[in-house]
């Protein structure tokens, strides 16, 4: 199709007729990029339809014209989150300096973690340094540069206290995991109110990375209440099985590896007090283990068991694959018992 007649349709009092115009302009390349990046910013300062601002975005991310710049960051601050979220990965095509302060205040307030995604891999592929600590603290934690982000321990547990606020757990978990220990901040503290507001969703794992690394005590109820919703979360999806047998599976799988996670971070914290509890988890899942071990052999004789059965053990334990629970649990023990000798 000819460039002008795409031009013209771009105008269309029909949305699909504006939204087909902007997103074949995505794929014209740099042909004429000066005309149509003008095209694409009238367009957008006169558009209501969220989907052909969107695809607008989109095609001036493609023209790599900076030029777009300010109006990029402008849709950053849109209501609609599709909006802001294309702008983002646009801005990060384009990736000129004077974006990032726009994509780092954008993270700052984001809601959306589809949205904060985009804002990171912008400010990623970008990669300048801003000038002022905060920002310089927020563009640290985007990049994972955790060495960088220990030299001004203050600015980056300011961003890990805005992430608890945002919901943004998974970020928090992974800074924190990959910060460490970071005197004098109490990283212990965030990691335990996290983990109450974490769920199956997502978060959990992150964050008991977390505090495998942290090490500290005080992480032992908000571990041990994690267990417990996990065993309820399980029960839940072994229940209605029945409605969706391979989802439920799958989810299934997920908390029994939330479970090991949370065994390992109970034996890094290094607290006496929770060997009594993984001790009798070990000899539940031995128990157990052996029961279904009798029931196979029952059902099967011995030339039916295999790699099958050993597999299936930790499903029905809820505790990991091929023994994996009972060795975790064995290892968290020795754990806590190397990490007091150390003391």
């Amino acid at each position: 199709m000819f460039l002008w007649l795409t031009l013209r349709r771009l105008n269309s009092s029909r949305p699909k007729t504006r939204l087909a115009a902007a997103r074949r302009l995505a794929f014209i390349g740099s042909q004429r990029t000066t005309k149509v990046c003008e095209a694409l910013l009238n367009r957008i300062a006169a558009e209501s339809d969220s989907a052909v601002r969107e695809a607008s975005c989109e095609a001036l991310g493609g023209l790599k014209n900076p030029s777009a710049v300010a109006t990029l960051c402008r849709c950053l601050g849109e209501d609609e989150s599709g909006v802001r979220r294309v702008a983002a990965t646009a801005l990060g095509k384009i990736a000129t300096s004077d974006a990032s302060d726009a994509l780092l205040k954008a993270l700052r307030n984001e809601g959306k973690m589809r949205v904060r995604e985009a804002l990171y891999d912008a400010v990623v592929a970008i990669g300048s340094e801003p000038s002022d600590p905060a920002s310089r603290a927020w563009s640290r934690v985007a990049q994972r540069d955790w060495d960088a982000a220990r030299t001004d321990p203050d600015s980056t547990f300011a961003v890990l206290r805005r992430l608890l606020e945002l919901d943004d757990l998974e970020t928090l978990g992974n800074a924190i995991a990959g910060l460490g220990t970071m005197p004098p901040h109490d990283l212990a503290n965030l990691v335990a109110t996290a983990l109450g507001k974490s769920n199956y969703h997502f978060g959990r794992f992150p964050l008991l990375r977390a505090a495998s690394r942290l090490r500290d005590a005080l992480l032992v109820d908000p571990i041990l209440a994690i267990m417990k919703a996990i065993d309820s979360e399980e029960r839940e999806a072994i229940a209605g099985i029945t409605d969706d047998a391979f989802f439920a599976h799958l989810r299934t799988n997920n908390l029994q590896e939330q479970r090991l996670a949370a065994v390992e971070a109970l034996g890094e914290t290094g607290d006496r007090s929770t060997i009594e509890i993984l001790e009798r988890l070990r000899e539940q899942a031995q128990f157990e283990q052996d029961q279904e071990f009798v029931r196979a052999v029952g059902q099967n004789g011995v030339e039916g068991l295999g790699d099958a059965l050993f597999k299936s053990l930790a499903g029905h334990l809820g505790l990991g694959e091929e023994g994996d629970a009972k060795k975790a649990l064995g290892l968290a023990i020795a754990r806590i018992a190397e990490r007091y000798e150390e003391r």
